[in-house]
C-alpha cells in the first residue's frame, strides 16, 4: 500500500508513520493501550501520535477491529483537557496571512515572493480547528466538513461559526484548486502559493473574509483554552 501511494505521488512520511513500520502493526489491545497512554502524557511525541492516529481510517481487512479502537480512543478525548489544549495550540500555530488592517501578508523573497500560502494559512488551521471541536465533543467524524457540522450541532461551536468556518474552508479550497488546475494546464509544478494579483476583486475580498473568520476562531480558542503559541 505504501508503495502504491508513493507511485501516486504521495511521498513517504519522514516520521515513518506508515504501515511499513512494525511499530504501528499492533493488536486491538495494543492500540487501546497506546491511546490510553498518549492521551495522558505531556510529551510532544505522545500528543503527536494521538493526534495522528485519531484520524485513522480502515482500508482493508476487518473494519470492526479498527472501529473498535477508534471508538474507544475518541471516547477518551472529552475527558483529556491536556490533549485538547495540545490540539488548541496546533490550531493556532498556522496563522492566516492577513495583516492588522486586513491587508494580505505575502511571502518574502524567495521562490514564492509576493504569494499567499493557501494551505498553511487557510486549509491547515481550519482542519485543526475542526479536529479540536469535533473530538472535544466526542465525535467519530473524520472529514473536516463533517467535523464542523457536528461541532455546530453539539454546541462545541455556534451554528453560525460552524457554518462560517465551513464556507471559508470551501472557498479557500476552491481558489486553491483553481490555481492548481491552471498550473497543470501549463505543465507547471503544482503548489499552494497564489499571488493576489492573479485573483479577481471578488476573490480577494472573499479570501480576506475567510482569513478573518479563521483568525476570530483562533482567538476564541486561545481564550477558551488559555493557550499561547510561542
Amino acid at each position: 500500500m505504501v508503495d502504491g501511494l508513493e507511485r501516486c505521488g504521495f511521498p513517504r512520511c519522514p516520521g515513518d508513520m506508515m504501515a511499513t513500520n512494525p511499530a504501528w502493526r499492533l493488536s486491538v489491545r495494543g492500540w487501546e493501550g497506546c491511546f490510553a497512554r498518549w492521551l495522558n502524557e505531556p510529551e510532544p511525541d505522545a500528543m503527536l501520535h494521538a493526534q495522528t492516529f485519531l484520524d485513522m481510517r480502515p482500508v482493508q481487512g476487518d473494519r470492526e477491529l479498527a472501529e473498535r479502537v477508534h471508538d474507544q480512543a475518541v471516547a477518551l478525548v472529552p475527558g483529556s483537557q491536556r490533549f485538547q489544549a495540545h490540539l488548541a495550540k496546533q490550531a493556532q500555530r498556522f496563522e492566516p496571512p492577513l495583516g492588522f488592517f486586513r491587508d494580505f501578508v505575502l511571502e518574502g523573497p524567495g521562490e514564492h515572493t509576493d504569494a499567499l500560502d493557501l494551505k498553511a494559512g487557510g486549509v491547515t488551521p481550519i482542519v485543526q480547528l475542526a479536529r479540536l471541536f469535533s473530538l472535544a465533543a466526542g465525535s467519530r467524524a473524520l472529514a473536516t466538513g463533517d467535523r464542523l457540522r457536528v461541532a455546530g450541532e453539539t454546541g462545541a461551536l455556534t451554528p453560525e461559526n460552524a457554518a462560517n468556518l465551513a464556507d471559508a474552508f470551501e472557498f479557500i479550497n476552491y481558489v486553491r484548486l483553481q490555481h492548481q488546475v491552471r498550473q497543470l494546464a501549463e505543465a507547471a509544478p503544482v503548489d499552494n502559493y497564489i499571488r493576489p494579483a492573479t485573483l479577481s476583486p471578488f476573490e480577494r475580498r472573499h479570501l480576506k473574509e475567510a482569513f478573518s473568520i479563521i483568525r476570530a476562531l483562533q482567538k476564541a480558542v486561545a481564550y477558551r483554552y488559555r493557550t499561547d503559541v510561542t
